[in-house]
């Protein structure tokens, strides 16, 4: 096979060739620019660079910082450290029966032992008829599965289940909460709870219970249906202290 090399030293820079047959690479130089153009550039040692630009980086660990503050970019997963201590993971994690499970964890990553009090947000079975997903607080560790003390669970058929293992709050600030029966823009009826501050309603379908707040009304439920038309029925029961 037919090899050919070359050095051109000019005013303008330098310049080297390795040419055999229809291949070749070039180191060219100038006071401005260095050039090399070859199918593959070998580099063994550190690089330090204040800025890199390239079509595709591949098969590389990247990491933002020397200090021990740093986002860590490896194979397809992203890490954030503080302190050196894994602060926030995206990516997924092998399951024990094998199947894959995308995660986004804040507060650890998906190598923890103690996953206690970190948000873990995950889904799996996309494309399925069964596919689901769930964010929720992580409680420990059970087979090797995150147990949750809190959590929503989405599922592709149309459910949402939350869960918790002690007790739910719902705040309003206007004091109206509205659960509706139907798909949206196609809701049939609304059960609501409406607090005004001085009466608290009830209001079912065909008809409306109310306690008041004002004297005279505390120890009464008011009712409003068809039957008591614009008015309000009244019934008073006999509140008894428990024993």
């Amino acid at each position: 096979r037919d090899m050919e090399s070359r050095l051109q030293i000019t005013e303008k820079g330098v310049s080297i060739s390795v040419k055999e047959n229809d291949v070749i690479a070039a180191f060219n130089m100038s006071k401005e620019n260095i050039k090399l153009n070859a199918a593959r550039i070998d580099l063994i040692g550190k690089v330090n660079a204040e800025w890199i630009k390239s079509g595709l980086l591949s098969g590389c660990q990247i990491r933002t910082s020397n200090t021990n503050n740093y986002v860590s970019l490896d194979d397809q997963f992203i890490r954030l450290y503080e302190s050196g201590v894994p602060r926030a993971f995206l990516g997924y994690y092998r399951r024990d029966d094998g199947a894959v499970q995308p995660t986004f964890i804040l507060g650890t990553d998906e190598k923890t032992s103690a996953p206690a009090g970190a948000l873990f947000m995950s889904q799996s079975g996309a494309g399925w008829p069964q596919a689901s997903a769930n964010i929720g607080i992580g409680n420990g560790i059970v087979d090797g599965l995150i147990q949750k003390s809190v959590y929503w669970e989405m599922n592709r058929s149309g459910s949402s289940i939350l869960n918790a293992n002690d007790y739910h709050v719902i705040y309003s600030g206007s004091g109206n909460w509205y659960f509706r029966r139907g798909k949206t823009g196609l809701y049939q009826s609304t059960l609501a709870i409406e607090d005004n501050s001085s009466d608290a309603d009830l209001r079912l379908p065909n008809i409306t219970l109310r306690n008041s707040r004002e004297a005279g009304y505390t120890g009464i439920l008011q009712v409003k249906s068809p039957v008591t038309q614009n008015g309000w029925g009244a019934v008073q029961g006999n509140f008894m202290s428990p024993s």
